[in-house]
């Protein structure tokens, strides 16, 4: 298996289905935000939490720092539709692909893995999607189930791209 040297374009791995355009959904991720309505009378903060919609960058970072924990900080190739900023990452502030799928590559040789997400509309929430599975595959390892776990991701073994 050899990881794409390039983000972009989207290098979708072989095999693996695609999300019909029309099938796609827009997902519930988000992340919270303070609304600040100044001070009270007696100087207390007025205001409340709301959930507002994730950014590319924020996505990027939750996948980032899951694959991190796990300890792959540098073999990262995270694949898209979106133009890049200059470390390689996708750049958030630009219009929305029309594909808006998501591969991301890490680790090297025999451990070489691949993610792709396309269910949902947003490039963010693909990311997003990609951060969660990652963690929920963490806390397997965390919790006794290297064994387990190592077998889940021959399931994600990258292959090379289309």
């Amino acid at each position: 298996m050899n990881k794409p040297t390039e983000a972009y374009p989207l290098a979708w791995p072989t095999g693996w289905k695609r999300t019909p355009a029309l099938n796609r959904t827009r997902a519930k991720f988000g992340k919270k935000e303070f609304v600040d309505r100044g001070l009270s009378a007696d100087g207390k903060q007025l205001g409340w939490y709301s959930k507002g919609q994730l950014s590319i960058a924020q996505g990027t970072e939750r996948v980032l720092n899951v694959l991190n924990q796990m300890g792959f900080n540098k073999s990262v190739v995270i694949s898209s539709n979106l133009a890049l900023r200059n470390d390689g990452l996708p750049r958030s502030a630009q219009r929305a692909p029309d594909d808006p799928g998501v591969a991301v590559y890490w680790g090297q040789g025999q451990k070489a893995r691949c993610i792709a997400v396309d269910r949902y509309d947003r490039v963010a929430d693909n990311l997003a999607a990609i951060a969660a599975t990652l963690e929920a595959m963490r806390a397997i390892e965390r919790h006794g189930g290297a064994a387990i776990l190592d077998r889940a991701f021959t399931g994600f073994t990258a292959l090379p791209a289309p």
